[in-house]
């Protein structure tokens, strides 16, 4: 009851909308945005996509983040025209909303939405969303595109996070190769790359497969001596054990009864399995 009480009330006293091209959320004083919370919160799929037309970017990027929580690609082509939107937090949050999809046929909208030339710098959080939404449903051709760039700088700290986590997305789903073995070594850098895109890179060389990993013992095995954060080591303790590596072999065992976190103690006991 309280909920069609709403939309009268909204309906009854909103004047006339105009165009804005600015994202303000205040949803304590604004009735309209409270009403889209609550068409998420109830499901409310169709009315949420009425609200993705709406002149106030505003309410089209609340409707957009709230289709993030929606797996149905019964609106798909109303959802992929927002990547057209003039505001970069719409087009960032349909593209979250469009990689929760796990469609492939959205991949094409997603590299077009792609701002390379962003001087300003107000599409750069919009494009690190775009990033994650390829790795979650992105071919291995694309996959290798984002494994092979080399124009970011680790001061470009919102697109190396987000190459990092499409990196990761595509290894969960089993999309992995030499390239991108080599990106996520370069990012473990713990001079050059903060904790969370270390976490990661170290978890994209988790996922990988032994014959790509079999080659680099060495090198993971500086990084897992050099790293400092657990986050980080867990993962990284789990990659290296595939290599089957001597070296590595007693690295651990000498590492169990230094570990401060029991945690990888744990993980060097699961992966000792590895080894003859």
């Amino acid at each position: 009851m309280v909920f069609f009480v709403l939309i009268g009330v909204i309906q009854s006293c909103i004047p006339p909308q105009t165009e804005t091209s600015e994202v303000k959320i205040n949803i304590s004083e604004d009735l309209t945005q409270q009403y889209i919370l609550e068409l998420s919160y109830r499901q409310h799929q169709d009315s949420l996509y009425f609200f993705l037309s709406h002149p106030n970017a505003s309410y089209r990027y609340l409707a957009a983040n709230a289709l993030r929580s929606f797996i149905s690609t019964e609106h798909l082509d109303t959802l992929l025209s927002k990547l057209q939107d003039p505001v970069p937090e719409v087009v960032g949050a349909a593209a979250q909303a469009l990689g929760q999809l796990g469609s492939q046929g959205v991949e094409s909208g997603l590299t077009d939405a792609f701002v390379r030339s962003d001087s300003v710098g107000d599409w750069v959080q919009t494009n690190k969303s775009i990033l994650e939404a390829l790795g979650k449903i992105g071919s291995i051709n694309q996959h290798e595109y984002i494994a092979q760039v080399s124009t970011y700088l680790p001061t470009d700290t919102a697109l190396v996070t987000g190459m990092a986590r499409s990196l990761y997305y595509f290894s969960r789903r089993k999309i992995v190769s030499e390239n991108g073995v080599l990106k996520a070594m370069s990012l473990l850098n713990a001079n050059d790359y903060k904790a969370l895109i270390r976490i990661y890179a170290a978890y994209y060389l988790k996922n990988t497969t032994l014959e790509l990993l079999s080659d680099q013992s060495d090198t993971l095995l500086h990084f897992l001596r050099v790293e400092n954060n657990s986050e980080v080591r867990l993962p990284l303790i789990e990659a290296i054990a595939k290599t089957k590596n001597d070296q590595v072999y007693q690295y651990l065992v000498e590492h169990f009864d230094k570990a401060k976190d029991y945690r990888e103690k744990v993980a060097i006991i699961n992966n000792l399995h590895h080894f003859d």
